[in-house]
């Protein structure tokens, strides 16, 4: 049976810094699934501060208030990632 891509793949870190073998080799499928068919998967029990990614987010919100011709100098034409 194919496995259904409704919904955004919650993953633990844990599953792979402290599981077995197995663990850690299901953890990679998932992530790499989550990567695949989403293009992000949801991060639980990382050492990243709330208080970090409050920064991150407010940063980013500042930086796409920018306007256009600013942000596009951020672009690089390298031919591999898009965007800002």
């Amino acid at each position: 049976m194919s496995k259904k891509y409704d919904k955004v793949p919650e993953l633990s870190l844990r599953q792979y810094t402290d599981g077995a073998e197995a663990d850690r080799t299901e953890f990679c499928q998932a992530l790499y699934d989550g990567f695949k068919h989403f293009g992000f998967i949801i991060l639980k029990d990382h050492p990243v501060s709330t208080e970090l990614l409050d920064k991150a987010y407010d940063r980013s919100q500042a930086f796409f208030e920018l306007n256009e011709p600013t942000k596009k100098s951020y672009v690089q034409n390298n031919g591999h990632q898009r965007g800002y």
